[in-house]
């Protein structure tokens, strides 16, 4: 088993955990999806 799937598990799983407190944080402030969303595209893709 290589390694880098273990880690690009987790890390499309912080991205979707990210992105689903983003959607709750934006429900609650307006626009934090949108910030969220900026995070996401900005972070370094895991490989």
């Amino acid at each position: 088993m290589s390694r880098r799937k273990p880690g690009r598990l987790l890390g499309s799983l912080f991205a979707l955990a990210v992105l689903a407190s983003g959607v709750l944080v934006g429900d609650l402030q307006g626009s934090g999806d949108f910030q969220t969303a900026d995070i996401i595209w900005n972070m370094p893709a895991p490989r």
